[in-house]
């Protein structure tokens, strides 16, 4: 068994190599370079090129044998796109080195190519217990390749050197450790290491446990038994206690939250360190909150004994919920591998919901994404991760039910498929995740005396796992529930439009507006009482290398269209963005004025019910205020919608309150950006009254509740400024069910 590390002189050797290679920044004055040192290509067969920089002749070849890639170009004598073409690769994944040498100056360009097999290592268990009697220990494991070859590396904590051997045959990692006489239990991390074709180190951990003389290490509790000791708010778990259960969550970019600690400050290992442990038959759930991203070698689908003395039992009320701090991986006593379907998965309707759910897998039932534009995270990427800003580390998406009932999804912004260029799917169906309660002040904030507790968005919300856990169907028409009206971008008859009124994208039921009478906009055929704005809906990819617009905006119109997707002033620097005029994604105004009843002015919008029945009906909106002018909002930050059957503006009599009283965010501001600014507008579901069905006319009035807005350094610390206050609608929709 190999012991000691030779990586670091691997690593030298490497190093000290390159460096007679790669000196084009320390040679000569003339011009020489890449545009990217690394590419990657696909396991098909093809070409590529790469964009060099030179002034002279330059020499290109292979410095590697190679009988996979054949360079195209041998030379250059200026800026050049460089081709080589590749072999399809039915095997591992593999690399090449092309050397570009001028004779005073040189630079490398690493290519790896993607292979149909990969160099894979899988223990099928991350931890052992072994007898106070040592001999062997047995472990299955597979190797998923044939060239990968293993080395060990230990760290002890509890005794030396007591570990003897390490091999692996046949599927089995055997450990061999000597008798333990210390009177102490004794573990030990075995490192599983090898390198993959692209020369990168890949490593899986094993913990083990050695029991002492007496040859006990624990007493088992129920998870009943163990939320049982909670006292206070937190306390120390002092008992030899251990529990079991099944990581129903861990090690995935969408796990856990990524705490804002503050403005500019994302702590991204907090979602590393999130486990999600689940009872055997699945009532209760815990969530395991490790020291460390190292120290977590908990694996989804995984059975687990997990030994809780000297770790923090934290209760949450309102709901109820149950928080294990300070778990290292020496406290995982056991792990086996388990397929999904042995673990249980409560299926429930979302006002079934109950404390005792948190932090255990669900399936919500008959779901839908009730919003039809834009991705799971339609934020301004300019103030997250894609361009090195940590303002914002995720976003909640509305989804609905059958019932009626409404909740948030969250979707962090670690997450590999927020933004991939898909259309959401806009049928109804299941939606699987962990149910959690966590605050999202850019949504409500200053809704509680303590500024830690503000930013409630309800008392659940779900979080997906994998992609596949939006078991939605792609097709609206697949779904429970039927539009009277929706509205998903600026659709206007253009300069003729007397009325000032748009029309719906979706059918043709009715109109929407904005009361101030004697206020027009007009421009590029626009004649409307507000004006077209952008919004951050498109699909994407993006990211400083993802610009262009390729995939749209997510509307798909009745004839099959693909609104916007043609549009070029959408995503022109990678942000997501949709140009303004030439898109019309949104609607906005500043003419928050009082009227002479002291009604302010609204968004007014009308819709007919005539021969509609169903046993649920209800509205979404989805709002920002827009306006930041040397870091002032001074918009209206509360609102409230209702609704008429006449659509009087000056008979306060004919309106009935939809719903309670909300709060619309005000759009980042980068350099002063608060907890309670927001990337993305926010969207809102509102049940509606039956008795607003078999109607001819019905109107819907949204309008600023009071006089209180931001100065961009408070929340509602000044009264907002009609006139220059931007408030902004990118989606409103009346549904029922079929």
């Amino acid at each position: 068994m190999k012991k000691t590390v030779y990586f670091a002189a691997a690593a030298l050797a490497y190093l000290t190599s390159c460096s007679l290679i790669d000196d084009a920044q320390y040679i000569g004055i003339d011009e020489l370079g890449l545009k990217q040192k690394t590419i990657t290509v696909s396991e098909d067969e093809g070409t590529a090129s790469i964009k060099l920089y030179c002034n002279k002749h330059c020499d290109i070849s292979l410095l590697d044998k190679c009988s996979w890639m054949k360079l195209l170009d041998d030379s250059a004598g200026s800026d050049k796109d460089v081709r080589f073409a590749y072999m399809y690769n039915d095997g591992y994944p593999r690399m090449a080195r092309v050397l570009f040498d001028t004779g005073s100056r040189r630079d490398t360009l690493t290519v790896l190519q993607k292979g149909l097999l990969e160099e894979s290592f899988q223990l099928l268990t991350t931890s052992a217990v072994v007898t106070k009697d040592g001999g062997e220990c047995l472990v299955p494991a597979i190797i998923e390749s044939g060239n990968v070859e293993l080395d060990f590396y230990i760290i002890y904590s509890g005794g030396r050197d007591w570990v003897e051997s390490c091999s692996f045959r046949d599927g089995t990692l055997t450990i061999r450790t000597s008798e333990n006489t210390t009177g102490a239990i004794r573990r030990a991390k075995v490192f599983v290491r090898w390198t993959n074709g692209w020369g990168e180190v890949q490593t899986k951990i094993l913990q083990i446990t050695q029991t002492a003389v007496s040859g006990e290490i624990s007493t088992e509790k129920t998870f009943e038994e163990i939320r049982a000791l909670a006292s206070g708010t937190s306390s120390v778990i002092t008992g030899p206690y251990s529990i079991t259960g099944y990581v129903v969550g861990s090690h995935n970019g969408n796990a856990g939250e990524c705490y804002m600690e503050e403005m500019g400050y994302i702590d991204y290992d907090s979602n590393e360190t999130t486990v999600y442990l689940e009872s055997l038959d699945g009532k209760y759930g815990f969530r395991l909150i490790t020291d460390s991203p190292e120290e977590n070698l908990f694996e989804e689908n995984t059975k687990v004994t997990v030994l809780l003395e000297g770790a923090t039992l934290k209760r949450g009320t309102n709901p109820e919920r149950y928080d294990i701090l300070d778990v290292n991986s020496a406290m995982m006593l056991t792990s086996e591998k388990v397929d999904a379907t042995e673990i249980p998965v409560k299926e429930m309707y979302m006002d079934q919901i109950t404390d005792n759910d948190l932090y255990t897998r669900v399936s919500l039932l008959d779901c839908e994404i009730p919003v039809r534009k834009g991705p799971l995270t339609p934020v301004n990427e300019g103030y997250t991760t894609l361009f090195g800003a940590d303002k914002f580390a995720k976003y909640p998406l509305l989804t609905r039910d059958i019932h009626g009932s409404s909740m948030y999804m969250f979707t962090n912004m670690t997450c590999s498929y927020r933004r991939t260029g898909e259309i959401l799917p806009y049928g109804s169906g299941k939606i699987h995740g962990i149910l959690v309660h966590e605050k999202y002040r850019p949504f409500n904030d200053n809704d509680a005396p303590l500024e830690e507790d503000c930013g409630n968005i309800g008392k659940y919300q779900i979080r997906h796992l994998h992609k596949e856990d939006i078991a939605l169907d792609k097709s609206f028409d697949n779904g429970f529930s039927a539009l009277l009206t929706e509205y998903r971008y600026m659709k206007h008859p253009g300069e003729v439009n007397p009325e000032g009124r748009w029309y719906p994208t979706f059918g043709d039921n009715g109109w929407f507006t904005h009361t101030k009478a004697s206020y027009w906009y007009t421009k590029n055929g626009f004649h409307t009482k507000g004006w077209p704005y952008s919004d951050h809906s498109y699909l994407g990819p993006c990211g400083k290398d993802n610009t262009g617009n390729l995939n749209g905006m997510g509307i798909i119109l009745e004839d099959g269209s693909n609104y916007g997707i043609l549009d070029s002033g959408t995503n022109t620097d990678g942000k997501g963005c949709t140009s303004d005029v030439a898109a019309a994604i949104s609607w906005t105004s500043t003419q928050w004025y009082k009227r002479e009843n002291g009604q302010y002015e609204a968004w007014l919008v009308n819709f007919s019910t005539k021969g509609i029945t169903s046993d649920c009906i209800s509205m979404q909106i989805s709002m920002m205020n827009i306006q930041q002018t040397n870091g002032k909002a001074l918009s209206p930050r509360y609102w409230k919608a209702q609704w008429s059957l006449t659509g009087d503006m000056d008979k306060a009599d004919d309106w009935t309150d939809i719903g309670e009283v909300f709060t619309v965010p005000d759009v980042v501001y980068y350099a002063n950006t608060l907890l309670s600014q927001c990337t993305g507008h926010k969207q809102m579901d509102f049940p509606l009254p039956r008795t607003i069905l078999g109607k001819d006319n019905v109107y819907v009035r949204i309008f600023p509740a009071n006089d209180k807005g931001s100065d961009g350094y408070g929340y509602d610390n000044t009264k907002f400024v009609a006139g220059t206050s931007q408030n902004n609608i990118n989606y409103f929709a009346i549904r029922y069910n079929k």
